[in-house]
């Protein structure tokens, strides 16, 4: 079988360590979620709870909108590594400012540890796409949206040792602190992997910058052939090289790709993910009217996520990513419908809410998985950081103004408004999405542009 003329093990030995970045936008996303409160009480916020939660939860989406183009930009002109190794400092610098027990410095911190998450999203996509052969490509993709959703249950795993009321004299109040400052660790990790093991960019960077030799020894170690025919031709990459992002923009044989990498980011984030990601514990514990089973069901939806990203990662290759995205769509609008619709109804019916969230979040991981993959292999890196700042924009939006969507148009308000997006998603993937299920990045180019797809 053509399978076994890759190494499989370079491959995904490379492709874990670059989706480390998935870990951390994961992480970042999660992390404040459960340890609000406790953050509140050590710094004082007082009245201003509220606003300080909602300000400093966006903050990680702002500073990821202000990077994700430059993330590309970087990524193009330095190398796909050093971009995901000048992220693993910054994050780590963004982690020690934050754990300073100041007001400012948190805000600080948040918003670099932002500005790193923005090059993790828009990064590892393209590396991934780009080391990856056809028919490992579906399994390799799905590792950002994989490690995206550990992260998510370690940092809502951590919650667990936070106290649930006291705060000002439990002693594992503080340990919010160790909570933000884990990231340096994986950061670590990931920057000193880069530095001493992994020394070699992708195939295709490596040919963009005429560094042939290196280009041509990678590919030996990884495909065993020094001329894969999947990979991009000289020609196809130099005239992408040559074009600025303006250039591209002006050019409507780009436009398919990016119309489809901008809705898939779009959608993403304006279907409600964000709510429930950033103010799930708040949102439980509204029903609960407890916080330890509030921290049990916000871990419960990250386990959900886990475990549906592993099956999703042995379906998107073999039922294709337009048909699992249109299922995402359509099973995130009605479970939503039906979440909104239970909370309506009196309050024995809060189980029935809690169990839809679960679903939504099942269905979720087939649009959040494909997002990321569907993104690296339609887009080159200058166009793939166009569509995740609309992913960011959508994103800080969600975030910031969900608290006050579930005040003022109530909790079944706020998801029958993300119902919609989703439903309305669904019709417009139903119509305009092509599959790249088993292509190249060549034949995928060829197709978005009006080629004949290929047999």
């Amino acid at each position: 079988m053509l399978i076994k003329q890759y190494n499989n093990i370079a491959i995904w030995a490379m492709s874990i360590n670059a989706s480390i970045g998935g870990f951390l936008f994961g992480y970042n996303v999660g992390v404040f979620n459960t340890c609000q409160e406790n953050v509140s009480s050590t710094l004082g916020w007082g009245d201003n709870k509220d606003l300080f939660i909602a300000l400093f939860s966006a903050l990680i989406p702002v500073g990821a909108l202000l990077s994700a183009v430059y993330a590309g930009v970087t990524a193009n002109k330095y190398g796909r590594r050093k971009a995901l190794m000048f992220a693993d400092i910054l994050g780590a610098i963004a982690a020690l400012i934050t754990i300073i027990p100041y007001t400012a410095t948190f805000a600080i911190g948040r918003f670099l540890s932002g500005i790193a998450v923005g090059f993790f999203s828009t990064v590892p996509p393209v590396y991934l796409s780009e080391i990856s052969p056809p028919r490992m490509s579906g399994k390799i993709g799905a590792l950002t949206e994989f490690q995206l959703s550990i992260g998510l249950v370690v940092s809502y795993a951590f919650g667990f040792l936070l106290p649930e009321d006291n705060y000002s004299k439990h002693p594992m109040n503080y340990f919010w602190m160790f909570m933000f400052g884990f990231q340096i660790i994986m950061c670590s990790i990931q920057f000193f992997m880069f530095l001493f093991v992994f020394k070699l960019d992708t195939p295709y960077w490596l040919k963009s910058q005429n560094r042939e030799s290196d280009a041509e020894l990678l590919r030996i170690n990884l495909y065993s052939d020094p001329n894969p025919s999947w990979l991009m031709k000289n020609d196809e990459i130099n005239e992408e090289k040559g074009q600025s992002l303006r250039q591209m923009l002006k050019t409507g044989k780009y436009w398919h790709a990016l119309r489809l990498g901008v809705m898939v980011n779009f959608t993403q984030e304006m279907t409600g993910v964000d709510m429930v990601a950033f103010y799930s514990t708040s949102i439980f514990e509204d029903l609960f009217h407890s916080t330890m089973l509030a921290r049990i069901f916000t871990l419960l939806t990250g386990v959900c996520e886990f475990l549906s990203v592993i099956v999703v990662q042995k379906l998107v290759d073999r039922s294709g990513r337009k048909k699992l995205y249109e299922i995402g769509c359509l099973g995130m609008g009605f479970s939503l419908l039906l979440a909104g619709i239970f909370c309506d109804l009196s309050s024995a019916w809060v189980v029935g809410v809690v169990t839809m969230v679960m679903v939504y979040k099942l269905f979720f991981t087939l649009v959040g998985t494909i997002c990321f993959l569907y993104s690296g292999e339609i887009l080159n890196d200058k166009l793939c950081g166009v569509s995740i700042c609309v992913n960011w924009l959508c994103f800080t939006l969600v975030t910031f103004f969900a608290p006050f969507m579930i005040k003022y148009i109530t909790l079944a308000g706020s998801f029958w408004f993300f119902a919609g997006v989703s439903l309305l998603s669904f019709i417009y993937f139903k119509i305009d999405m092509v599959e790249t299920k088993g292509l190249s990045k060549e034949q995928i180019k060829g197709l978005l542009m009006g080629d004949k797809a290929p047999s």
